[in-house]
């Protein structure tokens, strides 16, 4: 039974893990503000968003509750995963963050 899973950013850790569920025949969602990349790596995918993930409008419109898991990339701005990862914790319960560091520090900041 395949799952569903939702990448947000599509840097080269949230690449390699969608090739993996690709592989494994699961359900992949993609979103990433650049539109060059999105295209470059649509086969990839499942469907594919051109958006910015530390928007709180897109985050809600991409209904992550639906999804088995999340997994947020995005590279090395800490910014970015950190306004992420609290913003998808408002729409999932555990959001996976690209560093272990920037989920202990959004839980540390409570709801």
């Amino acid at each position: 039974m395949s799952q569903q899973f939702a990448i947000l950013g599509m840097g080269f850790f949230g690449v390699t893990v969608a090739k993996e569920l690709h592989r494994q025949h699961d359900k992949v969602l993609g979103v990433d503000r650049s539109e060059a990349r999105v295209n470059a790596l649509a086969d990839i995918f499942n469907h594919t968003v051109v958006a910015d993930i530390t928007e709180e409008q897109t985050l809600s419109e991409l209904s992550l509750g639906d999804y088995d898991a999340v997994v947020i990339d995005t590279d090395d701005n800490l910014e970015a995963s950190m306004i992420c990862t609290l913003l998808a914790r408002e729409y999932r319960r555990q959001p996976r963050s690209q560093h272990d560091l920037h989920l202990a520090r959004a839980r540390a900041r409570g709801p």
